[in-house]
């Protein structure tokens, strides 16, 4: 039986720049709709740190509550990744995909998809606890920001591979309004069987492209998320492609 990492190696490498090339070939002529996606996301993304950091006790009390607080918000940002997902995956279809898309997800039986989004949270929030408690942990300013930097790039990692058999599943329940929230992640693990090494290389290969982007204040992101979204579409796309035949879906 094949695991989730069991493929890798150039070959890999090469078939994901394939589909990051048809990713960018779908992309051209259809960038204003693209970046109207991506400044919803990013304004969502900055009221949500707006009010995150409204937040004012001191000590351990602010600690839970800011994790309270972005948990909750993170969950329903998460829907509208979700729309956005959607959006790219129709797109990369060449089928209209109107800015209505982008609320599907919450006007959809929006359980199945917090459920998903959750179970991914969850991870993150377990690998990032050390970053929400550094001032812990690490009392020492300089020493706890080397901390932050070393925990962050480690997390990232740990979290793509830990979340790569379910990382399909939202895009399962996009495509089959019928299908629980459980089923969705059973069917994600079974259809990246084997598929996990080149999810993560692929996911990867856009970090110095969101350095970038961080480095223009944001402004970069515009153009990365839907690059990175539509080449994640392109990813499903192709797995369900491999997997004619199959009950998957």
């Amino acid at each position: 039986m094949k695991s989730w990492f069991a493929e890798g190696g150039t070959k890999e490498l090469s078939r994901n720049g394939i589909l990051k090339q048809r990713a960018r070939t779908t992309l051209l002529g259809h960038w204003g709709e693209h970046i109207t996606y991506s400044l919803l996301l990013i304004s969502l993304e900055l009221l949500a740190g707006m009010v995150t950091g409204l937040i004012t006790p001191a000590g351990l009390t602010a600690v839970v509550y800011t994790l309270l607080i972005s948990l909750i918000l993170q969950l329903l940002l998460g829907l509208f990744y979700d729309g956005a997902l959607l959006h790219f995956l129709k797109t990369l279809r060449g089928e209209p995909s109107p800015i209505q898309d982008a609320f599907v997800p919450l006007r959809t039986q929006p359980d199945r998809y917090l459920i998903v989004d959750a179970a991914r949270l969850a991870v993150a929030i377990i690998l990032y606890l050390p970053i929400f408690f550094s001032e812990f942990i690490v009392p020492d300013g300089t020493a706890r920001l080397i901390f932050i930097l070393v925990w962050i790039v480690v997390g990232s990692v740990l979290y793509l591979v830990i979340t790569a058999p379910m990382s399909m599943a939202r895009f399962l329940l996009m495509e089959n309004s019928g299908l629980g929230a459980m089923q969705a992640l059973k069917d994600s693990a079974e259809l990246m069987r084997g598929q996990g090494g080149r999810y993560v290389k692929l996911i990867l290969s856009f970090a110095g492209f969101i350095l970038l982007a961080a480095c223009t204040a944001g402004i970069g992101f515009v153009w990365v998320l839907p690059y990175m979204l539509t080449s994640l579409a392109a990813f499903y796309d192709d797995l369900k492609g491999g997997m004619q035949g199959s009950n998957v879906g």
